[in-house]
């Protein structure tokens, strides 16, 4: 850089400075070396440093999260808790276009554990026994201190006494080095402190709901009067009163002090959705239905007891009407015990697609063979309480007839009575909505029984398994993942007349990017293609989900899945899923949600289109 003075001869006296800069090539990092390190190998601290070879220097970036984070964090948690970077050096290679890094390490020496000593302070007995306390320590005696898992574990510990009640509890880990033999010895000082009892229970913020409603549930989970304040039952209670029904928008629960040191007063202020009821009217033109017109009429709580009641019609030119009414209460006869019940009518006009409907249609000259009339008529009745604390038990019972034909014949005339049992674990968390949980985890086993001794037309047994994981690591992002698998038994001359019953992918709720009920099973050896479904499926939706508004979020996904049908006895030995990728806008509104997106069926037969627009009304996972 060179500069260039110019005096002015004027009478203004100032001086004009010019700045010349040559920057020359820019300098990138040509090694990075490690001096000092005996135990690591300098390719296995490479790769912990964001500092690269061939790539430009970033000092900053070097100092404060190679060096004083990566690098350190690395050693410890590989037992060198004593470990000290000394510091570095630069030096420019001879043609001056490359750096040279010179990092100096003091490993010190590699720790184990050597000795627990726990001294706790308690009232007349102590909340965790040793060996409890013990048994949550990582790591554990004779292991090599790692430091990030040592954290971790006092972390825990220290919030299993919150869960319990003992807010004021305090555990203070002092490690003691030993360097001749390479030991840390931890004494742990745990003060339990008092617990924490509630006073008060003061419920605001509700406009339309009855306050017992919202009372019933926090007396359920003992947040009561003189009870201990347990924030793991805080966070259960938080989900239920989610769960009562999409008018809840927001739960808090905010402790405040009272003249006693040990008892708080508990504020549960709560925010309700300004409409709880709905009215619609609408119609349209599908490929299936043709012209139809809608109506639905909803009330999410109703009296402001949490029942909900919905009754929807619609009818269309093509042998397509809906009438559904519904009805649910979180609560009856004074107990937690759910009660859901729907009775419905519904015709749909659909057809057989993909490789199914081609065959049809080349079989029979009239185009219509590749189409049916679809209808459902019959009655459902579930009832589920917690069994124990996250632990949900329900039975549904359902009895139902299926007509459907071509326009030549009858296919199907039957009725199915079945009842099915299910147990699931519920440890979602809800903040904004109940059809976006923000952590947590669903799962769920069911088996359902149809026929023998509840007599009807159809025999069949069927078993699930489903999983829902939610993950919020930043920017309230949501990674959100979901499987299903179902197995289902039946005679086997039934699968024909059972097609309504058996397994099929495709749509809105399983793989998108497909019309519904477009995935089969594939061709067996002999080339026939199954147009009834299949016994056995597997799917999986993976969802990334941006909020947008506390109404809409945003979400991208990847689905995928795979029909089997009897000729396949182990389904591992034939692997040919379908998949679907795209974008979808999940949209709260009056009570319910709406999700329209765009998929695209990357493994559709070709000649097909490849891309799919659905909507629907009414939760995913």
């Amino acid at each position: 850089m060179q500069t260039h003075l110019d005096n002015s001869e004027d009478e203004t006296h100032t001086v004009q400075i010019t700045f010349e800069i040559n920057e020359g090539p820019r300098v990138r990092i040509e090694e990075i070396n490690f001096i000092g390190n005996e135990l690591l190998s300098a390719n296995t601290l490479h790769k912990k440093l964001k500092t690269r070879t061939g790539k430009p220097f970033d000092q900053i970036l070097f100092e404060e999260e190679d060096l004083a984070l990566n690098l350190r964090n690395y050693y410890q948690d590989r037992g060198f808790a004593q470990v000290k970077v000394v510091g570095y050096e630069k030096r420019f290679t001879e043609d001056k276009t490359g750096l040279i890094l010179d990092i100096t390490v003091d490993e010190g020496p590699e720790y184990v554990v050597g000795t627990y000593t726990l001294e706790v302070e308690a009232g007349a007995k102590s909340l965790f026994s040793n060996r409890k306390i013990r048994g949550m320590l990582d790591p554990a005696e004779g292991e090599v201190f790692n430091r990030g898992n040592f954290d971790e574990s006092i972390s825990k510990l220290q919030q299993a006494y919150l869960d319990k009640g003992y807010l004021l509890s305090e555990v203070v880990p002092i490690p003691t080095f030993d360097e001749t033999d390479g030991l840390v010895n931890i004494t742990l000082k745990i003060n339990e402190g008092d617990v924490i009892i509630i006073g008060k229970v003061i419920i605001s913020g509700l406009e339309k709901t009855m306050e017992h409603v919202v009372k019933r549930e926090l007396d359920f989970l003992d947040i009561e009067t003189d009870e201990l304040l347990d924030i793991k039952s805080l966070r259960k209670a938080r989900q239920r009163l989610f769960q009562m029904g999409s008018f809840i928008r927001a739960v808090d629960f905010v402790p405040s002090d009272t003249d006693e040191e040990n008892r708080k007063d508990l504020r549960v202020n709560i925010a309700e959705t300004p409409r709880t009821g709905m009215l619609s009217l609408g119609g349209g033109y599908g490929s299936e239905g043709g012209i139809f017109g809608t109506a639905e009429v909803g009330q999410n709580n109703l009296l402001g007891r949490a029942y909900r009641v919905h009754l929807k019609g619609e009818i269309g030119t093509r042998d397509h009407h809906t009438a559904e009414l519904s009805f649910g209460t979180p609560w009856i006869l004074g107990t937690p015990t759910r009660l859901n019940a729907r009775i419905y009518d519904n015709r749909r006009f659909r057809r057989y697609y993909g490789t199914v409907g081609a065959l049809l249609n080349r079989t029979n000259t009239n185009y219509l063979y590749d189409r049916y009339v679809w209808g459902r008529r019959g009655a459902s009745v579930t009832i589920g309480r917690p069994i124990i604390y996250d632990i949900d038990l329900s039975v549904r019972l359902r009895n139902e007839h299926v007509e459907a034909h071509n326009p030549d014949q009858t296919l199907i005339n039957r009725s199915t009575r079945s009842i099915l049992f299910a147990v699931g674990r519920d440890t979602r968390d809800y903040r904004t909505s109940l059809y976006d949980p923000t952590g947590g985890s669903s799962h769920s086993l069911s088996y359902e029984y149809s026929g023998g001794i509840l007599g009807a037309d159809n025999e069949f047994q069927k078993y699930y398994a489903d999983t829902s994981w939610f993950y919020s690591g930043w920017w309230n992002h949501v990674i959100a993942f979901h499987a299903r698998a179902g197995f289902m038994q039946s005679k086997s001359a039934d699968r024909e007349y059972l097609f309504y019953e058996r397994f099929f992918l495709g749509g809105v709720d399983t793989i998108r990017g497909y019309e519904d009920y477009e995935i089969y099973p594939d061709p067996d050896e002999s080339g026939f293609i199954n147009p009834f479904g299949g016994d056995k499926v597997l799917f999986a939706n993976l969802e990334y989900r941006i909020p947008v508004s506390p109404q809409l979020t945003a979400a991208l996904f990847f689905d995928i899945g795979q029909v089997w049908d009897e000729s396949v006895k182990n389904p591992f030995t034939q692997i040919n899923p379908k998949r679907g990728l795209g974008a979808e806008a999940r949209l709260n509104m009056f009570g319910m949600l709406a999700r329209l997106g765009w998929g695209y069926g990357l493994d559709r037969i070709t000649g097909e289109p490849a891309g799919k627009f659905h909507f629907t009304i009414g939760p995913g996972f």
